[in-house]
């Protein structure tokens, strides 16, 4: 058995005792899309289901932690992006 199968079939045994619903109320995160990708595919065995949401991380947005220049600055109410 393969990551993607296993990952799968783990989720779906944690997730036995919630309805159908509450599968797609999840999110996973991947590092790379081809993960992401088989982690599609073996939903698709496991038969008809919701999906949770399957991101990649290279996807992410990294919020205000990727600045890196003078021109943003934090302030107390959060934020101050100077462009």
């Amino acid at each position: 058995m393969d990551f993607a199968d296993a990952f799968v079939r783990g989720l779906l045994e944690r997730m036995a005792d919630q309805p159908p619903e509450a599968l797609a109320g999840v999110t996973v995160f991947v590092n790379a899309a081809s993960t992401r990708g088989a982690l599609y595919r073996a939903f698709d065995r496991a038969g008809p289901l919701l999906l949770p949401q399957i991101r990649s991380i290279t996807g992410v947005d990294p919020g205000p932690w990727s600045c890196r220049t003078r021109r943003c600055r934090p302030w107390r109410g959060g934020w101050n992006w100077r462009g």
